[in-house]
């Protein structure tokens, strides 16, 4: 605002001027002072060419005040130049650093709303990862729960088949026992049979329990065969024949290593190892092995020579056992 004020005030003097400059040459010209050399005589002192030079006079003051203004208007506008300069580059400063601000201000809030959004981010997996934690653990827990609860009932299931089986075995047992209480003659086919079912059922115990006991019985008749009373062999053969059963005491000893061949054969089919050595009563093989074959062998030892004399004494030329 005061820079037009000084532009008015410029203009205007120049203005002034060259209409006070222009108004005395038109006065000089059009109208020339009169001036007369004595009262006496009329006549004008004043020619021509001193009107020019009044005229060519008041153009140059003219000029040198238009000049000197000039001078003026130059001097003030040099003088105001640096603050206006400085005006200027401070307004082109604060409107840079307005709009940088603006930009600053505009980064500062994007970062702050994306650093907002990953720490919300964060907060969130976070939570996500407590719950997740806290699942785990549950989970863990309750599967924890379960293999306890597991293992009991595995553990009661443990017991309850040692207990059917000891139950099983027991009944077969007693099956067994019951069985071979019949004469050997009458059960022979049926203790075949049942040593192929037991083979087949994978149980050991009671396939090797079976010859035991068939051996057993055909050596209680071979006991009753060969008594040192001859009163009780006519006792005993007259039951046999009530029995219809054989009087032959080399029946039921060969029915004694028939199935003490049969025990042996299920052990060698099983891989089960047993090293063979020699009788020191008669040389017949023994087995050194499983309990079942030593106590075989240990009561066939106990027979064999009894049998070896009877044999003698009737004629009968001597049979391998082994």
């Amino acid at each position: 605002m005061r820079n037009y004020i000084f532009y008015a005030i410029y203009i205007i003097a120049i203005v002034t001027v060259v209409t006070l400059i222009t108004i005395v040459i038109y006065k000089l010209v059009l109208m020339p002072p009169y001036m007369t050399t004595s009262q006496k005589d009329n006549v004008c002192s004043v020619d021509a060419w001193s009107i020019a030079g009044i005229a060519g006079t008041v153009l140059g003051v003219g000029a040198a005040i238009l000049t000197l203004i000039g001078a003026f208007a130059v001097g003030a506008w040099w003088f105001e130049l640096d603050a206006r300069v400085g005006k200027q580059v401070k307004k082109l400063f604060n409107r840079q650093k307005k709009e940088v601000n603006t930009q600053v201000d505009a980064l500062l809030a994007d970062q702050k709303r994306k650093v907002a959004e990953q720490e919300q981010r964060i907060v969130q997996q976070e939570k996500r990862l407590s719950e997740s934690s806290v699942s785990a653990t549950r989970q863990l827990n309750e599967f924890e729960d379960r293999f306890r609860n597991l293992s009991k009932q595995m553990d009661s299931m443990h017991i309850n088949v040692d207990v059917l089986r000891q139950l099983t075995d027991s009944s077969i047992e007693l099956s067994l026992s019951a069985a071979t209480i019949n004469p050997p003659w009458e059960i022979e086919d049926w203790a075949k049979d049942t040593m192929k079912v037991l083979e087949q059922t994978a149980n050991t115990m009671k396939a090797s329990r079976l010859p035991e006991l068939m051996v057993s019985r055909y050596l209680w008749y071979v006991e009753r065969l060969l008594p040192s009373n001859p009163s009780d062999l006519i006792n005993f053969e007259q039951r046999l024949r009530e029995q219809h059963g054989p009087q032959n005491v080399l029946y039921y000893w060969e029915g004694v290593l028939r199935w003490r061949q049969i025990l042996r054969d299920y052990y060698d089919r099983g891989n089960v190892k047993v090293m063979q050595g020699v009788s020191t009563l008669s040389g017949s093989s023994v087995y050194d092995g499983p309990d079942y074959l030593q106590r075989i062998d240990e009561q066939i030892a106990q027979y064999e020579p009894k049998v070896e004399q009877w044999k003698k004494r009737i004629g009968i030329q001597d049979v391998k056992t082994s």
